[in-house]
Formats: structure tokens, sequence, C-alpha cells
């Protein structure tokens, strides 16, 4: 947030506040809580279509209480146990809270995956056969990337002898490698299930997997929008999948401080230097003070 109040100081001098359009501000808040509600309805359809009796409303509430642990946790590591949790505690039993979580988390990363593979393909095959393709987008992408490995090597080098023993324990009879395969099996075995049972459940998680990436990538390019900015939709695109590809490997509670220098660094050519600490505080609005507290507020009432 300092870092944020410093660009925001500086771009006063070159950016009127009075010029934001805060009815597309306000349609950003919107969609907002549509991205809310997919996700949620996603939770919903495959819980439901696994013959548990759960309501939407409650979904809702037990996602937003999870985005709110996942943004105090170091790698947003406490959403998921969260959520298999509420759900239980809802009624569902412990495996079929699993099962559900895991299917969900499933569906997220393979419609990101595919989105991200299509705006790539798009990238590179489109824009280059028309000469438009910008090679600084990808370059971007990829510095991050290395950066953030350097960083994590980095670390493992000055602490290597007590994390090779946290290694060999998450890897051991008990450990990582075999939660990753038993998570797999049950993503697996679950979605296998949910469709021979109810396939119209399946398609309405994927359906609404696809309806949470479609609203989730709008935002951006409606804050630009609002600021009289120019929108380069596939440019906005692909930096925001990047940014969400690397936001978890971020070592801080939720990301917090990293993420805003990667938005400023990801962004920086397409807001301008003036209207770039604007564009980074907005955009953090959107997708992180925002589920925080409507987060902590459902997080306190339903698990109290």
């Amino acid at each position: 947030m300092v870092l944020i109040s410093k660009e925001i100081a500086k771009d006063s001098s070159g950016f009127n506040l009075t010029n934001l359009n805060f009815a597309i501000l306000g349609l950003g808040f919107f969609i907002l809580v549509l991205v809310w509600l997919s996700k949620a309805y996603r939770i919903f359809v495959i819980a439901r279509g696994m013959g548990e009796k759960i309501s939407l409303k409650h979904c809702f509430q037990i996602y937003l209480a999870t985005c709110f642990i996942s943004h105090i946790t170091p790698f947003n590591a406490g959403g998921t146990p969260l959520q298999v949790y509420l759900l239980h505690k809802k009624g569902i039993g412990v495996g079929k809270a699993t099962a559900v979580t895991t299917i969900d988390l499933g569906l997220h990363s393979i419609i990101y995956i595919i989105v991200l593979i299509g705006i790539l393909s798009f990238n590179v095959g489109l824009l280059g056969r028309q000469g438009l393709f910008d090679l600084r987008v990808l370059k971007k992408g990829l510095l991050i990337l290395a950066l953030i490995a350097v960083f994590g090597g980095l670390l493992y080098y000055l602490f290597r002898h007590y994390w090779s023993e946290k290694v060999k324990s998450l890897i051991g009879e008990k450990g990582w490698l075999n939660r990753l395969k038993k998570e797999y099996h049950l993503f697996r075995e679950g979605s296998s299930l949910l469709i021979k049972t109810n396939w119209a459940a399946m398609i309405q998680a994927v359906l609404a997997s696809i309806a949470y990436w479609l609203l989730y990538l709008i935002l951006a390019p409606l804050i630009l929008i609002a600021m009289g900015k120019t929108v380069d939709i596939i440019a906005l695109v692909f930096r925001q999948l990047i940014f969400n590809a690397a936001l978890p490997l971020i070592p801080t509670p939720g990301g917090s401080g990293g993420s805003e220098v990667l938005i400023s660094y990801l962004f920086r050519d397409l807001t301008g230097t003036q209207g770039l600490g604007l564009f980074v505080f907005i955009w953090r609005i959107y997708t992180f003070f925002s589920s925080l507290l409507v987060g902590c507020f459902y997080f306190l009432r339903i698990t109290r």
C-alpha cells in the first residue's frame, strides 16, 4: 500500500481523479460480485451433483471465507483446507467435501490453462502473422517467472540444510508427493463419477469455470476504460494470467506487497507512468481488499 500511495501521489500532478468514470467502476463491482457468484455456483453444482444438499448462499459464504484465509496465509495455502472444513460443517462428509473441493480446484486450473494457451496461440499466431505481436509482452512474463525462480533458488541456497529436511518429510511415505497423487486420483475418480451420475452438473460446473475467468479478465480493461486509457485486450488478458500464475509463488501473506510490485511492472507500459498508481489501487480493491473485507465478515460469521 505504501508503494501504491507513492505512485498515486506522483500521478496526481498529471491525472485528475475527476476524469474517472465512476459508473464504469461501479459496473466493475457488479462484475466482481458475478465473479464471486460464478465460483460459488461451481461449488454448489458440484456438491448438488454428488447428492449433497447445500444452498448457493452457503457456497457463496464459504468461498469468500476461504478467500480471506487465502489472502492472509503464505502462498494462499489456507483456503483449500478451510473449504473442506466448512463444507463438512454444513453436513457434507469429509470424503465428499474433499472430492468437491478437489474437482472445484481442478476445473479452475484446467480452464485457466486452456485460456492461457488460447491467448498465447492468439498472440503468436494471429498477431504474429499480422506483424502486430509485441515480443515485450512475452519477454516480461518470462522475465518475471525467471526472477521468481532465481529468488526461490537464493532462498533455497540460504536455507538449504533446513529445507532439505523439510523436503524429505514432504516427499516421504505420507508426504507431499503421495498427497499430490491422491488428489489427482481423487479428482479423476470424483469427476468421472460426477459425469456418470449427473453429467449436467459437470457441464454446469465447467460453464461456471469459464464464466469465472471471462468475468475476472474483464476487470482490468474496465479500469483502463474508466481512466480513459487505450485498451489492448490481448495484452491485458495475458498479463492478468501471468499475474495469477506468479501470485501464489510470492512468499508473503496474500502476496500483498510483492503483488503490487508485480502489477506495476506488468502494466506500466499499458497505463503509462501517469495513472499507474491509481490503476494498481483500483485493481487491488477489486481483486484483494474487497474479498478480504467481505471474506473476513463471512469467516467470522460461519466459523464462530
